[in-house]
């Protein structure tokens, strides 16, 4: 997604997503994990959420990306803080694996391991394309387990 002013200024965008089939997706479930998600996201990708408004068929939401200056280099964060960062989004557990990962690397000197690591998180900073596309395909790949458990099944 293009920005519309200076890379070296904030930005600002009202992003909004609908249902194509028009289909009720937000109960209170629904609701829930979204927050959560996008929370998470907030977290980790520094895109603040200044306002949303979750709708039965679609949400609007109104988002702060950070300027470039404003997002700390990756080599100025340490591995407990990125792990700090993960943990909102991807729970304890995830954010644990983690932090075990990196210290083996660092025990057993895979540099390089390491970093790949460390960017697959650290690169999705002030991204807004990033933020958005996480927070739909987490969301739909968990409603779609909640409707599918809540759906009865008919043999034929």
């Amino acid at each position: 997604m293009a920005r519309l002013v200076e890379d070296d200024l904030r930005s600002y965008y009202h992003c909004v997503s609908r249902v194509v089939n028009g289909r009720y997706i937000f109960g209170d479930e629904e609701k829930r994990f979204f927050r959560k998600t996008m929370r998470g996201l907030e977290h980790l990708t520094g895109v603040r959420i200044l306002t949303y408004c979750l709708m039965f068929k679609q949400h609007h939401l109104l988002l702060e990306v950070p300027a470039d200056a404003e997002i700390r280099p990756s080599e100025e964060v340490s591995d407990k803080e990125l792990v700090s960062l993960i943990r909102p989004l991807y729970g304890q557990k995830k954010a644990r694996q983690v932090a075990l990962e990196l210290a083996n690397c660092d025990q057993h000197g895979f540099t390089e391991k390491k970093e790949k690591i460390r960017q697959s998180y650290l690169d999705r900073r002030g991204k807004l394309d990033v933020f958005m596309k996480e927070l739909k395909q987490g969301f739909v790949s968990v409603a779609l387990r909640l409707w599918s458990l809540a759906t009865p099944k008919v043999l034929l």
